[in-house]
């Protein structure tokens, strides 16, 4: 199976599944060696980045599992903890917050015009 196919949005199956939060279909695409590290070819984002944008720690806890890293950077430079932080007003939830602070993230990372993760937090009061 081409698990890197990519359709009118050039996004693989593997991020499609994470942002639409298909733990099963994640999981499967996975088993058949989907790349974690395969990024969006408009936004650069990375599988991870979704799954911190919809909240979805199962799913970002498998792909950490499977060598994603924790700290990856998109065109932005945007981390998964600056979404995260962002999906915690949207979504009403901190567990992919505390679940990336336990991980020992960089959370100085600074974005394209130089917010932290810190700095977007301040901002959702």
């Amino acid at each position: 199976a081409n698990t890197e196919l990519r359709g009118d949005f050039q996004v693989a199956p593997l991020a499609k599944a994470v942002a639409s939060g298909h733990t099963l279909i994640v999981e499967k695409v996975l088993s058949y060696g989907a790349d974690v590290h395969a990024r969006n070819a408009i936004s650069d984002s990375l599988p991870i980045h979704y799954a911190a944008r919809g909240g979805r720690l199962k799913i970002a806890q498998l792909l950490h599992a499977h060598g994603s890293s924790l700290d990856a950077v998109n065109d932005s430079g945007c981390t998964p903890l600056h979404y995260a932080v962002c999906a915690w007003d949207f979504l009403g939830e901190n567990h992919m917050v505390e679940w990336l602070l336990q991980q020992g993230v960089n959370v100085a990372a600074a974005d394209r015009v130089g917010d932290t993760p810190a700095d977007d937090a301040e901002l959702r009061g």
